[in-house]
Formats: structure tokens, sequence, C-alpha cells
């Protein structure tokens, strides 16, 4: 009877152990996976980023080439994060002056923080081509502590000359 009591207690020690060993493994593979999401996470952003620069250095590289400020609106909050507080992009007339072309367009965001409009304004500003006529903000509906923002944006690009063959 001693022998059958002393090899069910070896039995359940050993299987407690091995739940323990099994238990540990797990977190610590639970712990890599997360780490593991993290970083790819991280190099996604990067590699979008990476594209995105790429793009402006390509841009840069090909001169005076009409910008697109819608595009370059779009690029800009993706790069931020905030495609999903964007409520529109609606662009205006062009209005042509003897410098250029002026393209205006209104961008309303909704429930922003002020570190989240600080980021926008930051990165708006790093493109030398948009300009910020204007920024409205009010207090969101939802929460009082987030704001809508409205922002009328523009770039100014050459004037486009025909130029007709000379006669001969």
């Amino acid at each position: 009877m001693n022998r059958a009591i002393y090899r069910t207690i070896i039995l359940f020690s050993l299987l407690l152990l091995v739940l323990i060993s099994g238990i540990s493994i797990n977190l610590r593979l639970q712990k890599e996976l997360d780490y593991q999401q993290k970083r790819a996470k991280e190099f996604r952003k990067l590699i979008t980023e990476y594209r995105m620069l790429k793009e402006e250095v390509s841009r840069f590289e090909r001169g005076n080439e009409k910008v697109n400020i819608i595009n370059e609106v779009n690029s800009i909050i993706e790069k931020i994060g905030l495609r999903e507080r964007l409520r529109s992009i609606k662009p205006s007339q062009k209005k042509e002056t003897v410098i250029g072309v002026i393209e205006e367009m209104e961008l309303n965001m909704e429930r922003l923080t002020m570190n989240e409009i600080a980021n926008l304004l930051y990165q708006i500003n790093q493109r030398p081509f948009i300009t910020i006529s204007k920024l409205s903000l009010k207090s969101s509906f939802s929460s009082p502590s987030l704001l809508n923002a409205t922002f009328l944006l523009s770039t100014l690009s050459e004037k486009r000359t025909v130029t007709s063959p000379p006669n001969r």
C-alpha cells in the first residue's frame, strides 16, 4: 500500500512539473509573440514612411511638377495614422494669378486631441508647397476634450504657358 501511494505521489509530482513547465513555456512564447507583433507593426510603419519619402524625393528630383494637394494631404494623414478621424476633403476652385495657379482645399477632421492637431500642423508645415490659409477649431459634441478641426490649405504651382511653334 505504501508503494502505491509513493508511486501516485511521484506520478502526480511529475504531472505537476510538466504542467508548470508547459505554462511557463506558453507564457514565454506569448511574450515573444507580442514582442514580434509590435516589431512587425513598427516595421510596417517604417515601410510606409519609406515609400512616402521615396515618392517625395522622386517628385523633388523631377522638378517643378504639379503638386496634387489632395494626395499630399492624404499621405500626411496616413503617415500620422489619423485616417479614421478624417471627415472630408473638399477641393475648391483653382485661382489663376499673375504668379501661378492657386489650388485650395478644405480638410475636415473630427475628434482630435491637441497633440494630434500639433502633429498634423507640423507635418503640413514640413511640406514647402502647402500653406495653411485658415484653421478653425471647435469642441467635439461627443467629447468636449476632443476637437473638430477645419483646415483651409492651398498650394501654388507654376502657370502652364502654351508655347506655339515659331512662324516661318
